[in-house]
């Protein structure tokens, strides 16, 4: 038996690693240290070909072949997944979330179709579905045909960057100071609507308005993406904001290392997740986050997250004030993310869906297409 894992998104992408591609890449690292045998492979043109030869795999009955990419965005990618499981090997998918089905108005024209056309094929094309939450395993199976509580299994995610290279504190101060940045509150994730900066903007908009000229700098850090309301247009040319909002469009994973090490605390105001990387990754730097109140993003730390309605900026704006300026509170906030968070590595990770896929894959047999 063979263990494929599809690496194709970190090949296709341009740019630094988000979401999913830190996602991809943290469970390649964790599967070869936990499995060397693992065998990476990329898809091109509905065909899987190994990453160390370039050559065609030869998929066989009892294989296993997981894959945690965006492949709703190649469709052709599961004709290779349905050739593999008609060979006889054992298809497993890694669903994040339903966005598309849920809000379709976050997306530009066209996606949200083909997202539910794609969606729809890899309710068959795979015999076992993985997901990130409990709130993404209900959408599942309110939206998938074939999915049932039986066949989807949820899995936490890494809250770990992984390879990074650490900035000495002269590095720190340098990079830092090149963005004029001492106190400052962290916003990570693609700027676009449905990351919801606008409440956080207006939120700051509030605080200003109510005297709160101190409040620290918000440093937003992420590419722009589909919808992003001419957000940076908006703060360079508002005279209450232009001081206040900085946004970096691009940070290597040292400079994100950098900038969670020594914020003050981080917000992450999301109308929808399957999970909230952001959230996990602050709590893992001993940072406190306020999040919004709403789909999964409660589930990664309850007792440790402060919460916040999600399009009120007026609630917002209160609980920053809060963590800001009630030095008990903040100093409260840390001691308990400190003494209660327990954080999760990429092996950590990558060995919980490991020992999850193989016990599956050994505990039902395979006749045809059809499970025993």
């Amino acid at each position: 038996m063979n263990f494929y894992y599809d690496i194709t998104e970190i090949l296709v992408w341009e740019g630094e690693h988000t979401g999913i591609q830190r996602v991809v890449h943290g469970y390649a690292q964790g599967l070869k240290y936990l499995k060397p045998e693992t065998k990476l492979f990329y898809i091109r043109n509905g065909v899987g070909y190994s990453y160390e030869s370039d050559e065609i795999l030869n998929i066989r009955e009892g294989d296993i072949v997981f894959t945690a990419c965006a492949n709703w965005d190649r469709m052709d990618n599961l004709v290779f997944f349905e050739k593999a499981s008609i060979s006889g090997a054992r298809c497993v998918n890694l669903y994040y979330d339903l966005t598309p089905i849920i809000i379709p108005h976050s997306f530009k024209s066209g996606f949200c179709e083909r997202f539910v056309k794609w969606f729809e094929q890899a309710n068959t094309c795979f015999e076992y579905h993985i997901t990130i939450s409990e709130h993404s395993k209900k959408d599942l199976i309110i939206h998938g045909k074939s999915l049932t509580e039986d066949n989807i299994h949820v899995i936490r995610l890494a809250d770990q960057i992984y390879s990074i290279n650490t900035f000495d504190i002269h590095e720190q101060e340098e990079y830092l100071s090149s963005y004029g940045l001492n106190e400052y509150l962290l916003s990570v994730g693609t700027i676009e609507f449905r990351k919801n900066h606008i409440t956080l903007i207006n939120a700051y908009r509030h605080l200003v308005s109510e005297g709160y000229v101190d409040i620290p700098k918000l440093v937003i850090v992420g590419r722009f993406g589909w919808m992003d309301l001419d957000l940076k247009y908006q703060v360079e040319n508002d005279p209450v904001l232009k001081e206040k909002i900085l946004f970096i469009v691009s940070a290597t994973d040292s400079q994100l290392d950098c900038l969670y090490r020594n914020c003050l605390f981080t917000l992450y105001a999301s109308i929808y997740e399957g999970w909230g990387l952001p959230i996990a990754e602050s709590l893992n730097y001993g940072k406190p986050c306020i999040i919004s109140d709403n789909t999964s993003l409660p589930e990664i730390a309850p007792e440790l997250t402060r919460k916040a309605r999600t399009l009120d900026p007026y609630n917002w704006a209160e609980e920053i004030v809060a963590l800001c300026y009630d030095k008990a509170l903040y100093t409260t906030s840390i001691q308990e993310i400190e003494e209660k968070f327990e954080s999760t590595t990429w092996i950590d990770a990558s060995r919980e869906i490991l020992e999850l896929i193989i016990d599956w894959h050994d505990n039902h047999k395979k006749e045809g297409n059809k499970l025993l």
